[in-house]
């Protein structure tokens, strides 16, 4: 039997997806959809289609012509230590591109965190992916050029997104016209928790072309086990990564009444201390570390761990002298003491998630969220103990819980937004209510004064629509959803740039780096935000010229009055002076990463003839103007990231 990996969220070559058993279909589509020469040829469809103005058009050109420096800066995404701003550039970039596809395809929608969406509900799909389209011939070309499809009769679809069921049935359908007696089946068991794929097993388009679902879990009478194989180690270009579960059980907690994630975990064995089972599993995993050679990183993917039990592995991390960086999420304790936190941090956590969801005590007793109330103060104590040891604390919080007032929801907000400007790299989730079946909320809505109100309810999970009966001024399900995702863009972009384009960006941006796992990785690997951090420098130093630099492209245009340059990064437009507009543009279009800045400068005023030694006072006088003012303007490349060091520090 052959696995297809199913082409979703953008990001890294699948690991283990070389073998001859193994198709990695998300990198060969990705590959296809940022290809120059289809890239062109959308842009070229726009172009016929739109007539775009001319500025417009030179930007088109600009896009592919720096597509392969776009490319370059992508590989090292995915890579430690990462790029974090330059992977802003990429995505942005990325995000133009597919905005194009869009546009000129009316039938389905690419975006980089979800991949291919058709605009049709699944029961409507038959007769598009039966049709010729852009996904269909990018699918067409791969099953004709890949020796991966020859000679063999048996396939399984690996999936993890509920959209990739449009691509599931299109592939199938390709397979059936071109294979005879071929055999397909759709393995589940990696699949979005929150979302239930077992109708899946009854759908009658789905069981047209799929033979067989494996790992079907959810199931509301009786869940499935989860097996106890739960680890794996995960390895890139220059480093390597244990992903695991402590424990095969029910969250420690598992009381919290919005919630029903546990579906998988039907073990009602709870590990709410250190004891003897603990103890156990922290022994075999330390000796699992050890086996594993060059391990880097550890995530824990329990949905809490108790301050305890960490703190004992922790111990035992530092006892076999065994270094590695590491992430989890907890609850919050008065065991996150500021010494067992440098306890912590000194075996190398460097991610801890805890379930913030609110600081207002009324709506966290509806929530059943703790069995002791923590004052705004106390939790602030844990985040500073966390900051002040190295430790990048993250927070989930949640807002538009039922019968919460505005007033609640911006105390959690404000709470929030003074975490985020106080500590070095603090980050959270700003998740919306969502009714999730299995909760103790849709169980017994009367209790919360709610009343279910969706036609789909019988194949959701999660985000079934409600009505609120409660009083009091709250905010609309639109209003939430734009706080959330403005909380989101806060974490990326300064308060002060943040009109709605930005916000959209920032939430996308958010989005994807959740669903890669980049996110998570930038918080094992930096002791502050480098999204947020500042450049500080007044001057180009000795040790500055002396670095050698990269540059981003920029986009520069020109009318009869002025001349611009376009930072992608924030999406601003900055004018050059007209007196050294020559210079500038001469430095950006020949700027060389392979020598150092000061190379690169004096190249520039070579050509220009800037010098300080011209016997004419005069010329000296404007030499030296058109110097101090071009090196402003390289100051200002660095200070926004434009123009950075090449030499990475780990």
């Amino acid at each position: 039997m052959k696995k297809i990996i199913m082409p979703s969220t953008f990001g890294k070559q699948k690991n283990g997806a070389k073998s001859a058993n193994t198709l990695d279909l998300g990198s060969l589509f990705w590959e296809h959809i940022f290809a120059k020469e289809n890239v062109k040829f959308l842009f070229d469809k726009y172009i016929s289609t739109y007539k775009p103005t001319d500025e417009f058009r030179n930007y088109l050109d600009f896009i592919i012509a720096n597509l392969d420096i776009t490319n370059a800066i992508k590989d090292d995404l995915f890579s430690v230590p990462f790029e974090e701003k330059r992977s802003l550039y990429c995505f942005k970039v990325y995000f133009f591109i597919l905005s194009i596809f869009n546009k000129i395809n009316k039938n389905c929608t690419i975006t980089l965190p979800y991949g291919v969406f058709f605009k049709h509900p699944i029961e409507d799909i038959e007769h598009f992916i039966a049709n010729k389209n852009i996904i269909s011939d990018i699918f067409d070309k791969i099953l004709s050029s890949n020796r991966f499809f020859k000679d063999n009769n048996k396939y399984i679809f690996k999936i993890h997104w509920e959209n990739e069921s449009y691509v599931v049935l299109l592939l199938a359908h390709k397979m059936r016209k071109k294979f005879d007696n071929i055999d397909i089946s759709v393995d589940l068991g990696d699949v979005n928790e929150q979302v239930d794929f077992s109708f899946w097993k009854t759908h009658p388009l789905l069981n047209k072309y799929i033979d067989n679902f494996e790992n079907v879990y959810y199931d509301d009478s009786s869940q499935n086990e989860s097996d106890n194989s739960n680890s794996i180690v995960i390895s890139s270009n220059n480093y390597k990564k244990l992903v695991t579960r402590l424990f095969d059980t029910r969250c420690f907690w598992s009381k919290c009444s919005f919630c029903s994630i546990n579906s998988r975990f039907t073990s009602e064995k709870k590990v709410e201390n250190l004891d003897e089972y603990a103890v156990q599993n922290i022994d075999k995993l330390i000796a699992n570390i050890k086996e594993t050679k060059d391990l880097s990183y550890l995530i824990f993917t329990d949905e809490a761990i108790e301050a305890s039990v960490l703190i004992y592995f922790a111990e035992q991390l530092l006892k076999h002298k065994i270094d590695i960086k590491w992430s989890v999420r907890s609850r919050f304790s008065d065991r996150f003491t500021i010494d067992n936190c440098r306890v912590l941090a000194k075996s190398g956590a460097r991610f801890l998630g805890f379930g913030l969801e609110s600081v207002n005590q009324r709506i966290l007793k509806l929530m059943n969220k703790r069995e002791k109330e923590y004052s705004k103060e106390e939790l602030n104590n844990i985040f500073e103990n966390c900051d002040k040891t190295g430790i990048n604390a993250h927070a989930y919080f949640m807002i538009g819980f039922p019968s919460e007032t505005k007033q609640e929801t911006d105390e959690t907000i404000e709470f929030i937004d003074y975490q985020l400007k106080n500590r070095k790299y603090f980050t959270y989730s700003a998740n919306v209510f969502y009714l999730m079946k299995g909760s103790d909320v849709y169980k017994h809505p009367e209790k919360y004064n709610i009343k279910i109100n969706d036609k789909y309810e019988d194949s959701k999970l999660s985000d079934i629509s409600f009505i609120d009966n409660n009083p009091g001024e709250k905010y609309t399900r639109n209003e939430l959803a734009y706080l959330s995702r403005k909380a989101y863009a806060k974490l990326f972009f300064k308060e002060e740039d943040l009109d709605y384009a930005t916000v959209q960006m920032g939430y996308n941006f958010w989005d994807f780096l959740d669903r890669t796992g980049l996110f998570y990785e930038h918080k094992l690997v930096n002791s502050y935000n480098p999204y947020l951090s500042k450049v500080n420098i007044d001057k180009l130093s000795d040790g500055i010229l002396d670095q050698h630099f990269k540059l981003l492209p920029l986009f520069i245009t020109s009318d009869n009055s002025k001349y611009e340059y376009y930072n992608i990064l924030n999406e601003r437009r900055i004018s050059i002076n007209e007196n050294i507009k020559d210079i500038f543009i001469f430095f950006v279009t020949n700027f060389n990463p392979n020598i150092t800045l000061r190379e690169n400068i004096n190249i520039c005023f070579h050509k220009f003839h800037i010098t300080e030694n011209n016997q004419d006072i005069t010329h000296v006088t404007k030499d030296i103007y058109k110097k101090n003012l071009f090196e402003k303007y390289v100051i200002k490349l660095i200070k926004d990231s434009l123009l950075y060091s090449s030499v990475k520090n780990k």
